[in-house]
């Protein structure tokens, strides 16, 4: 794993001699103060190296290490501090196959009443199943960060509602990410999942009475 940091997009452009497409600002998660209801599935787009920009975030003092677990293996660290990772590092995580699967997770060090909580991308991971993560498309332009197409990841690092010191207030901005080479299927919701299973359990049983009905027509 190696990084680096970011040369300014535009300074890259000029010295290519092409213009170079527009900015996107970093998102921000809407509404504020509501739990991000969609929850994700992150893979590889296709072989070949994935890494991410780190683009700081907003904090309430929260020390945390990142770290990555590909295909449920063991999580390897990233950075030990996001405090101590200047804003717009690049971090190779390697090379992987296309749809390797990932999970995230902050640990967090400090303050020491909160020391030890682990939050993870996969909300059926953490201990109060509140989803701590919210993904959206960004174009880079901050930090330095090259213009392109990443997935951005912005974490909560407030542990839901059962945080020591305090509770969420789900604004998915105090850790944020711009991945590169990664892919964030939506999970639908088991309402969805419910309604998905009607309809096609509707579309079976018209089908079944087509086929009936042809049958009685054809004798």
């Amino acid at each position: 794993m190696n990084f680096k940091f970011a040369l300014p997009a535009l300074a890259l452009a000029a010295a290519a001699g092409f213009t170079a497409p527009a900015s996107a600002a970093v998102p921000i998660y809407s509404p504020k103060g509501t739990e991000n209801a969609d929850s994700y599935i992150f893979s590889a787009k296709k072989s070949g190296e994935v890494g991410f920009y780190w683009l700081g975030g907003i904090s309430v003092g929260y020390t945390a290490a990142f770290s990555y677990s590909v295909n449920s293996s063991a999580f390897t660290t990233v950075f030990a501090s996001n405090f101590a990772t200047p804003k717009g590092t690049y971090f190779d995580l390697g090379d992987f196959a296309a749809g390797d699967v990932f999970v995230f997770k902050l640990t967090l060090s400090k303050p020491f009443a909160v020391a030890g909580n682990t939050i993870y991308s996969d909300p059926a991971l953490n201990d109060d199943n509140v989803q701590s993560i919210y993904v959206d498309s960004y174009g880079g332009g901050d930090f330095g960060v090259p213009l392109g197409s990443y997935t951005y990841i912005g974490f909560e690092d407030i542990m839901g509602f059962s945080d020591q010191l305090r509770s969420s207030d789900f604004d998915y901005n105090d850790d944020q990410f711009a991945f590169v080479n990664l892919s964030s299927g939506a999970v639908p919701e088991p309402a969805t999942w419910a309604l998905l299973i009607s309809g096609f359990g509707m579309v079976g049983f018209a089908l079944r009475r087509r086929k009936s009905l042809l049958s009685v027509v054809s004798a």
